[in-house]
């Protein structure tokens, strides 16, 4: 949990600063951007969990070889496999609990996500119309507001519409609202007037009104809702993905690559248990320490996983790598289980110690 806590920390400041970035762009409290950490953090876990497994084998393993514990355990008769047995059992442990995010929670917390960005996005209240401030979100279309209430209706407006550089106009009213109509969204304002300029000498024509409307179909087009993303889809959208969809069906075999990554990304966790204890008891004891040992097990950590990484991208164009996404990790795990079972490599290749340390 410590380091899964540490890594996961380390990480969301990286990738908070989108949500930042929005939040602050928006207009939006504090509460609201912990609302969508908290909903990116599975995605997060779903990646930090096996490796913070892997940092924390090492330490513990590598803490009881430093207190002799270890060579206790092996003086009274224990095998590599009563040592290794409760760590491989939490090793399954994170892998369910690694399904249970890649299967559920990740999507489920990215669609929340996005919803919830699309959702501050098409508010026009908190989007457009900012009390002291001039907002140009709309190309072409400036809006100022003095006041905002609490139920969006605004005083002291002035809108500068540029969007037709023939003709541009600006618009001064006491009051206004954004209302949402059959045809899109309309700013309406109320006893105000109309300004532009007429003629070859660009005189000023001043029309006052007691009621008008102004169109905003272009910022309503703008935000059409967006196309679930692979992040943001359960296992059975990746993996059978919808012939309709002109989206899924240009991104086919990319959505059927991440449907396996879901399955086979779990099974890292008992991938890196395996490293791990092959690095620190497969061996034999050795009073120099095992910092050689960990470098090892860390450097096949990683080459495995981004060896994953590459396939999964390379399944992308040729479905048929899929099944090797499954095979590397499982592969790895098996034949580190058997170099645990039989570690005569690791004796003649490095560090020569007697088998079996025994307590006269």
């Amino acid at each position: 949990m410590f380091f899964t806590i540490s890594l996961t920390t380390l990480v969301w400041l990286t990738q908070s600063l989108k949500l930042l970035d929005v939040v602050i762009n928006q207009g939006q409290s504090a509460r609201t951007f912990i609302e969508l950490s908290l909903f990116v953090m599975p995605s997060l876990l779903g990646i930090i969990m096996p490796v913070a497994f892997l940092c924390a084998i090492i330490y513990a393993i590598n803490r009881l070889h430093t207190d002799s514990e270890v060579v206790v355990m092996w003086s009274a008769g224990l095998s590599r496999w009563s040592v290794a047995a409760p760590v491989l059992t939490l090793a399954m442990i994170v892998t369910v609990l690694v399904y249970s995010i890649n299967l559920y929670l990740m999507p489920a917390g990215m669609r929340a996500m996005k919803d919830r960005v699309f959702e501050i996005r098409s508010d026009l209240v908190a989007f457009m119309l900012r009390e002291g401030q001039f907002a140009n979100h709309v190309e072409g279309l400036t809006v100022y507001v003095r006041e905002v209430n609490s139920v969006g209706e605004v005083r002291g407006l002035l809108v500068y519409d540029d969007r037709d550089k023939d003709d541009p106009v600006t618009y001064m009213a006491e009051t206004g609202k954004i209302i949402y109509a059959d045809n899109g969204p309309r700013l309406l304002m109320l006893n105000g007037n109309i300004q532009s300029e007429t003629g070859e000498e660009n005189r000023l024509a001043f029309l006052s009104f007691d009621r008008h409307t102004l169109d905003l179909n272009q910022f309503d087009q703008e935000m059409a809702p967006h196309v679930r993303e692979t992040s943001e889809r359960y296992l059975g959208e990746l993996l059978y993905p919808n012939a309709n969809a002109d989206w899924d069906r240009r991104y086919w075999d990319r959505l059927i690559a991440e449907g396996h990554n879901r399955l086979a990304s779990p099974l890292y966790a008992l991938a890196f248990a395996g490293l791990a204890l092959t690095a620190l008891i497969g061996g034999d004891f050795s009073r120099r320490g095992y910092s050689k040992r960990i470098g090892v097990a860390v450097v096949a950590a990683v080459i495995v996983r981004l060896s994953g990484v590459g396939i999964q991208s390379a399944a992308t164009s040729a479905p048929a790598l899929n099944v090797v996404q499954y095979l590397l990790p499982i592969g790895t795990l098996v034949i580190a289980l058997v170099l645990l079972e039989k570690p005569q490599w690791l004796r003649n290749a490095t560090w020569p110690m007697p088998a079996r340390l025994k307590i006269e």
